[in-house]
């Protein structure tokens, strides 16, 4: 995808750089998807989307943050992703600018690759049982799969093996009847029905 970008092939670039998101889709990797939102970007730019450029920059650094780095560390992308802040900068001007990346660095890690792929921000939830369906500790690893923790993660925060951690995600996704951890994610954080929210 990145070199179909330096060859001027813009929607070939987006096709390729769109499908090795989708294969990093479900994985507990996240290198390989911050590199395609990189891309993304680049490429959005490049097709003069200053706006979508903005929000992905913003996604993509907060993923650089949550892996305890930033693009700088990373020579061979830097220059990249500098001209693209440059040029989307001067696209939008500095306040909408600013305003588009935080809105990038605010999606929730379920949410991130959905905008990336142009999938509804919120994907739509099936019906849960109104009696809570989840034990007290798969409800625990519920949120932690909303704030895009990974089964390894899930495994050292709560202090069991890794296995253990993906029979509960497992039990959590049968149980809701859900097929994704996006979706378990929208659960977790969708207002209890009757509020108006």
């Amino acid at each position: 995808g990145v070199a179909a970008w330096r060859h001027g092939d813009l929607d070939q670039a987006t096709v390729l750089q769109l499908r090795s998101l989708r294969q990093w889709e479900g994985l507990n990797e996240r290198m390989g998807p911050t590199y395609c939102l990189e891309a993304l970007s680049w490429i959005a730019a490049s097709q003069g989307q200053p706006e979508r450029a903005a929000i992905l920059v913003g996604a993509a650094a907060s993923l650089w943050q949550s892996m305890g780095t930033t693009v700088d560390g990373y020579h061979h992308l830097a220059g990249y992703h500098q001209d693209c802040e440059r040029q989307t900068r001067q696209a939008l001007g500095e306040a909408a600018f600013e305003e588009a990346y935080h809105r990038g660095m605010q999606l929730a890690p379920a949410y991130t690759v959905a905008y990336a792929l142009r999938q509804p921000e919120r994907p739509p939830v099936p019906a849960v049982p109104a009696e809570m369906p989840l034990t007290p500790r798969e409800l625990q690893v519920a949120r932690l799969i909303a704030t895009g923790h990974s089964n390894k993660q899930i495994a050292a925060d709560l202090v069991i093996s890794q296995r253990t951690a993906e029979g509960h995600v497992e039990h959590i996704l049968t149980k809701l009847g859900f097929t994704s951890r996006a979706q378990v994610a929208v659960w977790i954080t969708a207002p209890p029905e009757g509020t108006g929210s």
